[in-house]
C-alpha cells in the first residue's frame, strides 16, 4: 500500500489590496507589490467583491485567534 502525503491549503500572505488594471477593472493584489500584475492574487468583476476578498488574510487571522480562545 502506497503512503499518501497529506496536502495543506496555502495562500498568498497579506495584506491584500484592491488594485485596478489599465481598463479600470478591479483585481486583488499584494499590498507590498507596487501595483504590478505579478502580485495578482485574484481577478474579480465587482469592486465590492474585491474589497471583501482583499480582507481574507485579516479574517483568516481572526478565525485562528477565535479558535485559540475557544480551546481554552
Amino acid at each position: 500500500m502506497e503512503a499518501t502525503k497529506e496536502k495543506h491549503a496555502t495562500h498568498t500572505p497579506g495584506p491584500w489590496v484592491v488594485k485596478h488594471d489599465k481598463k479600470g477593472l478591479p483585481f486583488i493584489g499584494v499590498a507590498s507589490d507596487p501595483w504590478t500584475y505579478p502580485g495578482t492574487v485574484a481577478t474579480v468583476e465587482d469592486e465590492k467583491d474585491a474589497r471583501l476578498i482583499a480582507q481574507s488574510p485579516a479574517m483568516y487571522e481572526m478565525c485562528k485567534l477565535f479558535e485559540k480562545h475557544l480551546r481554552v
